[in-house]
């Protein structure tokens, strides 16, 4: 088969864009797991097998990390590819790094040979598809690995709208791929609802792009038709099967309403034609003294903008019906994801959500290049080779802020200081690197925060479990009132009690609200966690039973959370039952990558063959094997055992001062 000259020169552009694609997120190559990642991903045994595909399917999106999840998402096609690059790769980021970018690619390709369709110009179509994928909003996407739900959702997107194409002009090959591609949209991502739109310009470019008249609105709107029944039924399927209900309690007033769309309407023209400031959280949603915020600035843009956009859109529509649609997708692109359905997510924007829409403003520039001649042509492409580069630059270096988790989070709450994820994050690094006084401060401003907005009840469960934790590992052994009263702390959380939950020692005083306890029976990792704390606790207090038992319910909640697997594995070892302990750990994925289960592997088999006190303390139970050794002190190790245990003074006869200060900062106890 013989391949024509333009075919090669297109299959050359279109190789170009999809390279220039991915050079500006090479970086991202080297990037660590990162926020969602973690859940959807590294700690979800979901995906690490294909043993469970079948729930890909009938589960929500999030089902195996949170049955208590109000999203309700649906993208089996999306796990799919997480579970295929696990195989793959062994659970190394770099490969879904890698599988990102070279969806991007396919995304440049197909952005390339659609605009070229619809503009009917070759180059014109080039220097678009390069705006489009070379635009800043879209590092969200390709550089962070939870992103690729819209690039994946792009190329079925896409191909779809490729196959509409191909039926209007009853072209071979046109019908099913339209299917496949409707399909495989519907399966990545609810944006796929946009489909209609595609069907509908795919109309307009069969009927030879003409003015935009009655005449082809109706024949847009009957090849639309199919799809939006489409649409309707997932819809409605949805609502039935897998609801996405409101993650914020309580409605808005129709004015708050109002000033909400607006503000997020104008934060995305913002970022659509100057985007700064790029952040993972924009527009904070936190009303604060029990009054909803609004940046006014955003409002206006907002209000004026769309105005503007309709008010050209429909002057346009004769001479340049390519604008009038170009506008019309942009527009209709964003209502999704415009808060014109409250759903209470907790930023007003994501520049994610822009992907598929900036797909209309592409559409717009390559219809212009393509309209104008002469010197104003030559003009207007270095104009959009100049945006391209500086697109590329800003591009790049969004794309750098994915590597780093540390830097990452560093630059969110640099750049949003109420940031409670951000401030989730240090807290969750300063508890790793066990800086328990500075996760105390951490915590602090964590309520600060959440009792000037608003308290959901995932934070407070996390705020509750965190808490606990952090003054668990404060506590030594030898304080049992303190531990009893962090035991009763989580014990009353659990029991769903109503009112003000809260926990004072040391002279800080740490609050939260309570929700109902239905929520509590909800179940969840989040709950699942506190199960574990309090078996953590009822075990250094000696209640070896009780503890066995509140590490088994914790597990059960979770069965595929490593964390959980590990307590209960502890919890055995730590009442003698070393083998039945060890035969727990052996039921951890073996791909998987949590460091605490060879760790606790290693202190188990130790226990285990040295028994006695020597077992107790090789556990963590400092406490219980210092009142084995007390009546006959002598050594550095019972030094040790009864400084981590709280017998500091007993410790500093035998131990140096340096010792001394060793063993807190192991212990995280120094400020």
């Amino acid at each position: 088969m013989v391949v024509s000259e333009p075919a090669r020169r297109t299959a050359a552009l279109a190789a170009l864009v999809a390279v220039l694609a991915v050079v500006v997120f090479l970086p991202a190559l080297r990037g660590e797991w990162l926020y969602d990642d973690h859940m959807l991903i590294e700690h979800n045994a979901n995906v690490h097998s294909f043993a469970g595909w079948t729930q890909w399917f009938t589960e929500d999106f999030w089902a195996s990390v949170s049955r208590a999840t109000g999203s309700q998402y649906w993208r089996p096609l999306i796990t799919v590819t997480y579970a295929v690059d696990w195989r793959l790769g062994g659970g190394d980021p770099f490969l879904f790094h890698l599988s990102n970018l070279v969806f991007h690619a396919a995304v440049g390709v197909l952005a390339f040979t659609t605009l070229r369709r619809w503009t009917g110009a070759r180059w014109p179509a080039v220097l678009a598809a390069l705006l489009f994928v070379l635009h800043p909003t879209k590092a969200e996407s390709v550089a962070w690995i939870s992103g690729r739900t819209d690039t994946v959702c792009a190329i079925a997107l896409l191909l779809a709208s490729q196959g509409m194409g191909r039926w209007l002009r009853r072209q071979r090959g046109g019908p099913a791929l339209a299917v496949i591609g409707t399909v495989a949209a519907y399966a990545c991502k609810e944006i796929a609802i946009l489909l209609p739109a595609f069907a509908a310009i795919e109309a307009w470019v069969a009927a030879e792009r003409p003015p935009i008249d009655r005449t082809i609105v109706l024949r847009m709107l009957r090849a639309a038709l199919p799809q939006l029944v489409v649409a309707v039924g997932y819809l409605i399927a949805r609502a039935v099967w897998l609801p996405i209900s409101a993650s914020m309690e309580g409605g808005l007033g129709f004015r708050d309403h109002l000033l909400v769309v607006l503000d997020t309407t104008g934060r995305y023209l913002a970022l659509t034609f100057a985007p700064h400031s790029l952040s993972m959280q924009h527009g904070l949603v936190a009303a604060r003294d029990e009054v909803m915020p609004h940046s006014i600035v955003h409002v206006a843009v907002g209000a004026i903008g769309t105005l503007a956009l309709i008010v050209l859109a429909v002057r346009a529509r004769r001479r340049w019906p390519a604008v009038t649609l170009g506008i019309a997708f942009y527009l209709v692109a964003l209502v999704p994801t415009s808060n014109l359905k409250w759903t209470g997510l907790s930023t007003l924007v994501s520049e994610r959500f822009l992907f598929v829409p900036t797909l209309g403003v592409a559409f717009v520039v390559g219809t212009v290049l393509a309209s104008i001649t002469g010197i104003w042509q030559r003009r207007a492409f270095a104009v959009a080779i100049a945006v391209s580069v500086a697109f590329a630059m800003l591009t790049l270096s969004r794309a750098t802020d994915f590597v780093s988790e540390r830097e990452f989070w560093a630059r969110e709450a640099e750049l949003h200081p109420d940031s409670t994820a951000a401030l989730e994050f240090a807290l969750e690094t300063e508890i790793a690197e066990r800086h328990f006084a500075a996760a105390l401060a951490t915590l602090g401003r964590i309520q600060e925060i959440n009792d000037a907005t608003v308290w959901r009840p995932d934070d407070i469960f996390r705020f509750v479990n965190s808490v606990a934790l952090v003054w668990s590992q404060l506590t030594p052994d030898l304080d049992g009132a303190s531990l009893r009263r962090i035991d009763q702390f989580v014990e009353r959380a659990l029991a769903g009690d109503r009112g003000p939950l809260s926990l004072e020692l040391r002279g800080l005083r740490l609050q939260v609200p309570m929700p109902s306890a239905a929520r509590v029976r909800g179940g969840g990792p989040l709950v699942s966690q506190l199960f574990a704390l309090r078996a953590e606790l009822r075990s250094r207090l000696g209640d070896d039973v009780q503890a066995e038992q509140l590490a088994a319910t914790g597990r059960a909640g979770c069965g595929g959370c490593t964390g959980l697997v590990n307590m209960e594995a502890v919890t055995r070892a730590r009442a003698g039952a070393y083998d039945e302990a060890l035969a727990i750990l052996a039921q951890v994925d073996p791909e998987s990558t949590d460091p605490r289960i060879p760790a606790t592997r290693a202190n188990i088999v130790a226990a285990k063959a040295t028994g006695g006190p020597e077992a107790l303390a090789t556990l963590g139970l400092w406490g219980r094997a210092y009142a084995a050794l007390a009546s006959a002190p002598t050594g550095l190790r019972f030094a040790e055992i009864a400084f981590k245990a709280g017998a500091p003074q007993v410790a500093a006869r035998i131990a140096s001062p340096a010792q001394l200060d060793a063993w807190a900062a192991e212990m995280g106890w120094t400020e």
